[in-house]
């Protein structure tokens, strides 16, 4: 039996070869994340859905609640002087256009930084850490043909597995969107959520190949 838990990236090739070369495996997929972004939908039957409502209901996960606040009044600043406060219609008098507005929006920008951050630090690297079962304290990651080319100076500058991997990523994206992430505009960190399972799978495909033949060479 084949039990796969965070089942919505069953659909990468990984785990397609896989399932494929257990052919007569029963296998089991485990999500709470049944749509995938890229609109692929998860192949076989649902024998059992669990609401979040239930699971709140239990005490198995925290109660959230949908709270609607719209103040009488809305007053906006920018870049973050509070002495001066504008309503909307203050603000289209005096003349902005829209790519100062978005360049102004720093307080966003930083924001959006620490969740694309956050999700490479605390999410994606811990996962492949721990599928690939990989020695973070180490650095064997670095003959990976992840680290060639224009990535080959990562080798050079990380200290460990975690920051060969967490560099590596952070240069894609910095690549991808052709700036450093100081100057991303809020429609940036769209492209860079929408880029990170792409560029998750593939690294995920060419960490199976490296790895395995490391292991067999051993």
């Amino acid at each position: 039996m084949i039990i796969i838990d965070e089942a919505h990236h069953s659909a990468a090739n990984t785990w397609v070869e896989t399932i494929n070369h257990f052919s007569k495996a029963k296998v089991v997929k485990l999500t709470g994340t049944l749509i995938r972004t890229d609109g692929i939908e998860l192949a076989g039957e649902l024998v059992y859905k669990y609401k979040l409502s239930q699971a709140m209901a239990n005490n198995y996960v925290k109660s959230l609640r949908n709270i609607e606040y719209v103040p009488e009044k809305l007053l906006l600043t920018i870049d973050k002087d509070e002495s001066k406060q504008y309503t909307v219609e203050e603000l289209l008098e005096l003349g902005l256009r829209d790519e100062d507005w978005i360049r102004r929006s720093v307080a966003f920008s930083e924001e959006c930084s620490n969740s694309v951050v956050d999700e490479i630090r605390e999410i994606i690297i811990p996962r492949l850490i721990t599928r690939f079962q990989i020695d973070q304290s180490k650095k064997n990651l670095s003959g990976c043909r992840l680290f060639n080319g224009k990535y080959r100076w990562i080798k050079n500058r990380a200290a460990d597995n975690g920051a060969l991997l967490g560099m590596y990523f952070n240069t894609y994206l910095r690549n991808e969107i052709g700036k450093k992430r100081e100057e991303w505009k809020v429609s940036d960190f769209d492209i860079a959520f929408e880029k990170l399972p792409v560029v998750v799978e593939f690294v995920e495909k060419i960490l199976n190949e490296y790895l395995q033949t490391d292991k067999a060479e051993k």
